[in-house]
């Protein structure tokens, strides 16, 4: 499932291992390299989210919502960083999950959709 996605992705990483090679790195590419780190801790979530999303389904749980999600990941007090593009992205795979029944669906795609919303 090599989708454009994913190859934005790969080039993305690609670029970022590069411009760490550099030895006088200039702002832009350090502002890149934490741009990555960030979009991968993301899809990262994104991933446990759809997992986290499927085993509440399989548990027959009566509401799938994402403030719950997070307070499993330890948010009890407190809404995580960056909590509505988090939420934008647990509602979609919980949409695509549940509505289409697509429980494996494109992390890349929802991340990268929702990067350029939030972070452009």
């Amino acid at each position: 499932m090599n989708t454009t996605a994913l190859e934005n992705w790969n080039k993305e990483q690609q670029l970022a291992l590069d411009y760490q090679k550099i030895n006088n790195k200039e702002f832009k590419h350090k502002v890149f390299i934490n741009f990555v780190d960030l979009k991968r801790s993301f899809i990262d979530e994104a991933k446990d989210m759809v997992t986290w999303i499927n085993k509440e389904l399989k548990r027959k749980r009566p509401e799938v919502l994402d403030h719950f999600y997070f307070m499993d990941q330890g948010y009890l007090d407190h809404k995580p960083d960056r909590y509505k593009y988090r939420s934008a992205v647990f509602n979609d795979l919980k949409e695509l999950i549940v509505d289409q029944q697509d429980h494996n669906p494109d992390v890349y795609e929802i991340v990268q959709n929702w990067d350029m919303w939030y972070h452009s």
